[in-house]
C-alpha cells in the first residue's frame, strides 16, 4: 500500500494546507438520506446493476487492450440503477462489494470501490449528481491497469524497484485512455491523484492535504480499504474491523482525519 511513497522533507510537511471537511461541504448541495427499502428486495435490484456493470466493464477492458477508445456512456443506466439502489439502501450494495468472489480481482476491485465510493457520497450527504460521478470515479481510477503486463498484476513476491515505476504508470495510462471522452474534471482528477496521501508522500504529485481534490481523497480511501480485505496475488486479505483500525491509524498522515 506504501509501495513507492516516501516521508516529505519536514519543511514541506509545515505547509500542508487542511480545510475541515464539514467547511468544505458546506459549498456543496447537500442531502439527507434516509433508508426507503429493506436489503432483502434491494439486493436483487443492486445485484441486476452489480453483474450489468460488470459485463460492460469486461467490454471495456476488451477494447482497451485492443487499443480501441472505450464506450464509457454505455455504462450510465447501470452507474445509474447502482446509484438508485445505493440511495434507497447502501447496505445491499454495500454487501456486494464485501463479497470477495472468485472473479478477476482487478475487475471485482473496481466495481467494489465504485460501490464503495457512492456509500461515501451518500454518507457525506453529497447530491445525487455527485453520487453518479463518484461512483462512476470508483469504477474508473485503476482502468489504467489493463494495460499493464498480466504478469505484473500477478506476481506474488514483492516488486522491483523497476517494477514498482512500472505499476505506477497505471495513472499515466488511466488519465490517457480516458482522454477523448466528454467526463467531468473532477472523475479525471480522482484517475489522477487517487494515490496522492494527506501528507504528501503519495503519487504523482506529491499533493498534500486539501488540495487533493475531495474525490481523489475519498477514492484513496476506498480503495486501500478493499485492497486490504481483498484476496490478491501477493498478500492474504485482513478482516472488516482490521482494515478499519489500520485506517483510522492512518489518519492525519495518509488520508484526512476530520
Amino acid at each position: 500500500m506504501n509501495q513507492g511513497m516516501q516521508e516529505p522533507p519536514a519543511a514541506e510537511k509545515l505547509k500542508i494546507s487542511s480545510i475541515p471537511l464539514h467547511q468544505e461541504l458546506l459549498h456543496r448541495d447537500n442531502h439527507e438520506y434516509q433508508i426507503t427499502t429493506d436489503i432483502s428486495s434491494e439486493l436483487r435490484v443492486a445485484t441486476l446493476a452489480y453483474l450489468s456493470i460488470q459485463q460492460e466493464f469486461n467490454r471495456i477492458g476488451k477494447a482497451v487492450k485492443a487499443d480501441l477508445p472505450p464506450d464509457i456512456e454505455r455504462l450510465t443506466p447501470f452507474i445509474d440503477a447502482l446509484v438508485d439502489s445505493i440511495v434507497r439502501n447502501p447496505a445491499a450494495a454495500v454487501w456486494l462489494a464485501r463479497l470477495k468472489s472468485k472473479s478477476s480481482y482487478a475487475h471485482r476491485h473496481c466495481i467494489s470501490c465504485a460501490i464503495l465510493c457512492g456509500a461515501m457520497a451518500r454518507q457525506l450527504g453529497l447530491s445525487r449528481e455527485e453520487l453518479f460521478n463518484l461512483t462512476l470515479s470508483g469504477l474508473l481510477i485503476d482502468i489504467g491497469k489493463l494495460r499493464l503486463p498480466d504478469a505484473l498484476l500477478r506476481k506474488a513476491t514483492e516488486l522491483t524497484a523497476a517494477e514498482s515505476h512500472l505499476a505506477r504508470r497505471h495513472i499515466q495510462d488511466g488519465i490517457g485512455i480516458l482522454k477523448n471522452t466528454s467526463l467531468p474534471i473532477e472523475i479525471i482528477n480522482a484517475v489522477r491523484h487517487h494515490h496522492e496521501r494527506f501528507n504528501g508522500c503519495g503519487y504523482p504529485s506529491q499533493l498534500a492535504g486539501t488540495d487533493i481534490p475531495l474525490y481523489a481523497r475519498i477514492a484513496g480511501i476506498v480503495d486501500c480499504y478493499d485492497a486490504l480485505t481483498s484476496p490478491r496475488y501477493y498478500a492474504t486479505p485482513i478482516p472488516h474491523s482490521e482494515a478499519i483500525l489500520k485506517l483510522a491509524g492512518w489518519r492525519a498522515r495518509l488520508f484526512q482525519k476530520n
